[in-house]
């Protein structure tokens, strides 16, 4: 295969929204069109990339020929390090204070829109009003305790506290109480996968969702957004929900700004709707025990 390349499909594959916000990347991605030859072998991480290589850029694809050569290769997962571990899960529940019973539902992703942190916060808000003792962690890039702050007069400085203060006022639910852990970059996923009931995703576009395949060989199932390969990742021990409509943060911003609370109101009223349905999907599978969600995606 051809190393340019299979590391230009790479820079496609992580995130489509690069096209939106790096100029370079994108620059780089038209490059790799343009150059594109019988003779190369481009090596895309999943069909849902390949297909969208292949799109035409009309079709907000990629716009390669359709004579290129492309392979798909998943990223794999070192099953060495992810595999199920009873000590870990106890470990890392008490590193963050949680009891050993609490239901615990994850997400590995970053602070970014159309990753749908919010979204996340939201559902589990939501989740919270049907399991009081639920526990919510958030691992990755700008997911830390520090970007969780306000001014010295009370308001919100980063998107994060925005969040928290918005889903507190509209929901009545205070995700600071203790029940949200926000863990920002770690190098011990295996272990803290260990210690989750579900991992989740809400991605509006994904190219390829590892810590779904890496979830899964801890024993640990998932809800997943209907967005690229994610519901296939996710099997039968696994739950899809439809993607939040973000476009409605935008909307809640408009009427902020011209201080339209009762439409503020009816937008928020879509978000709970929204999150009171997943929340239905993420306790069907908390209804199951740690075992036996392990058994079931030990044997897909």
């Amino acid at each position: 295969a051809d190393q340019i390349g299979a590391a230009q499909v790479r820079v496609a594959g992580n995130a489509r929204d690069i096209k939106l916000q790096n100029t370079e990347r994108l620059k780089s991605t038209d490059l790799a069109v343009r150059t594109a030859t019988k003779n190369q072998v481009i090596i895309a991480i999943s069909e849902h990339i390949r297909d969208l290589m292949l799109l035409p850029r009309e079709q907000d694809g990629y716009g390669y020929p359709k004579e290129t050569n492309i392979s798909v290769i998943h990223e794999g997962v070192d099953i060495e390090r992810f595999k199920p571990d009873i000590a870990a899960r106890k470990s890392m529940r008490k590193s963050l204070h949680i009891a050993q019973d609490a239901p615990v539902v994850g997400i590995i992703t970053r602070l970014h829109s159309l990753k749908d942190p919010k979204g996340f916060l939201i559902a589990m808000a939501a989740l919270k009003k049907r399991i009081p003792n639920a526990h919510f962690v958030m691992i990755g890039e700008g997911l830390s305790p520090d970007n969780d702050v306000h001014t010295s007069n009370g308001k919100a400085d980063s998107a994060l506290a925005n969040i928290l203060d918005e889903i507190k006022h509209h929901m009545g639910v205070d995700l600071r109480d203790g029940s949200l852990h926000l863990l920002g970059q770690r190098d011990d996923i295996p272990q803290l996968l260990n210690g989750m009931d579900i991992l989740t995703s809400a991605s509006q576009s994904e190219g390829f969702g590892r810590t779904i395949i890496e979830a899964k060989a801890v024993g640990v199932p998932s809800v997943v957004t209907d967005t690229g390969p994610m519901p296939k990742l996710s099997g039968p021990n696994g739950k899809v929900i439809p993607k939040r409509d973000i476009t409605t943060d935008i909307k809640v911003a408009e009427a902020s700004f011209s201080g339209n609370t009762e439409q503020i109101e009816r937008l928020w009223q879509k978000n709970i709707d929204w999150a009171e349905n997943a929340a239905k999907s993420y306790a069907e599978i908390l209804e199951r025990s740690p075992k036996e969600n392990s058994r079931i995606a030990q044997e897909e």
